[in-house]
């Protein structure tokens, strides 16, 4: 069986699941293999893969299927640690857009990628909606999980109100920011660069003793990018020196309108 996250061949990421399953007639047990393999991005046209092997062996099919279950969900955790933003170290600076236009930014961005993590194995068409308010901007985030179309409404700032760098504050909440929206608040949210008609690089690090955690995300203006705007972009990543091999794509096939 093979679950593929991302199958267009000409794409930059590949990631697929497959398992093998072997009865053994004189244990009356079953292993089951869970090969996970990675193709990484590539830099001035060097590729690299990494193929992982884990095995299960169970009594019966019910504790077989339990138990893989378990395992995808352990190796997704995992996956989503290891291979996405967190690690060893601290933060290194990264300079955010300066001067930053909210009114540019505005409109819609789809998520091309990010760090992987468990919800882009059942979830994607990922859409935000950037409305201006003020010295605010209303997000409105849309994705489909479970074959149904979902929402969840925020709002951005700026976290220095007094500052005009893309040093930003987002948070998901029904009221807003209210009363703090001239209130500094602790940035979530740097657009490291964006032209603002195809392409934004939105960053997030977060130093835990002598970890990292690091968020990062693509968005593009068109669902679908063409190849020389992705290109751009990893130009970028690999400028700031930031990691590139946990990205992961987000799926953006049969999208709704």
């Amino acid at each position: 069986m093979m679950k593929t996250i991302s199958s267009n061949p000409t794409t930059i990421h590949r990631r697929y699941f497959t398992n093998e399953t072997h009865q053994d007639q004189h244990h009356h047990c079953s292993t089951t293999t869970l090969h996970y393999q990675l193709t990484a991005p590539y830099h001035l046209g060097i590729t690299s893969t990494i193929t992982r092997h884990y095995i299960f062996k169970s009594r019966s099919t019910r504790v077989e299927m339990r138990g893989l279950s378990v395992g995808f969900l352990i190796l997704a955790f995992t996956l989503a640690f290891v291979e996405a933003g967190f690690e060893f170290g601290r933060c290194s600076f990264q300079p955010p857009v300066d001067p930053f236009d909210f009114n540019e930014y505005s409109g819609e961005w789809y998520e091309w990628g990010r760090y992987l993590t468990p919800s882009q194995i059942v979830a994607g068409c990922t859409k935000n909606i950037l409305t201006p308010n003020g010295p605010l901007l209303d997000v409105e985030v849309e994705y489909i999980f479970l074959d149904r179309i979902r929402a969840k409404k925020g709002q951005l700032k700026y976290s220095d109100p007094d500052k005009t760098e893309a040093v930003l504050t987002f948070e998901f909440s029904a009221n807003g920011f209210g009363d703090r929206q001239n209130e500094y608040t602790f940035p979530n949210y740097k657009v490291l660069d964006t032209d603002y008609t195809s392409y934004a690089i939105v960053y997030n690090c977060i130093d835990l003793y002598l970890f990292q955690f690091t968020d990062l995300y693509i968005y593009t203006r068109d669902r679908q990018p063409t190849e020389d705007v992705i290109a751009n972009v990893y130009m970028e990543l690999y400028k700031r020196n930031i990691e590139t091999f946990g990205i992961a794509r987000t799926d953006q096939g049969n999208c709704p309108n």
